[in-house]
């Protein structure tokens, strides 16, 4: 259940990456899983210490939080915890860091092949 978290599909984010823009992602999931595989410029921050570090970590409140687990059910833990903390634009990437490697939605890069 996500409640109010708004989904930022990979496409959008992709496209938000390739035009130069580095959205803050925050990857809930634990130490092992990060080292195995991340999305750059992410920051890790596993769910069971978010409450306890969130402030330091993102002190600016009103600030595009992009919510990355596994899969997404972390992110929607995450993301209510967030939400009760004052955070107002908390979203999870739809398809967690797994949809992020398997490239759901990820627009396809012509070949040089069909360029010509």
């Amino acid at each position: 259940y996500f409640g109010y978290l708004y989904p930022a599909h990979n496409l959008h984010f992709w496209k938000r990456e390739e035009a130069g823009e580095r959205p803050t992602v925050l990857d809930v999931r634990e130490p092992w899983e990060w080292e195995a595989g991340h999305i750059e410029e992410a920051t890790n921050l596993p769910l069971s210490q978010l409450k306890a570090e969130a402030e330091q970590v993102y002190p600016e409140k009103n600030s595009e939080i992009i919510i990355c687990c596994a899969t997404d059910n972390r992110s929607a833990l995450a993301g209510k915890s967030l939400q009760d903390m004052g955070y107002t634009r908390v979203k999870y990437l739809s398809g967690g860091y797994s949809g992020y490697c398997g490239g759901l939605d990820k627009p396809e890069t012509p070949s040089a092949e069909t360029e010509s």
